[in-house]
């Protein structure tokens, strides 16, 4: 199944992810990757965005990484 069959369209680069092994750096947020098990899709966001998803149904509730805000 395609990512636009799911809603979801490419668009470019974003920004980019510094990786959750190293230190969080001044000024970013925690980049938060959440499943929902139901729809086998996975979501990407920040710890405020958690509570929205998990109502949701999405779980397992992940930091990936460290962005600043776009």
């Amino acid at each position: 199944m395609s990512n636009e069959t799911q809603g979801c369209l490419l668009d470019g680069i974003e920004g980019y992810v510094y990786p959750s092994n190293q230190s969080q750096p001044a000024g970013t947020l925690a980049v938060v990757r959440m499943f929902n098990p139901t729809t086998l899709v996975l979501v990407l966001g920040s710890p405020a965005d958690q509570a929205t998803y998990a109502a949701q149904g999405f779980t397992n509730p992940t930091v990936i990484g460290y962005a600043y805000a776009n």
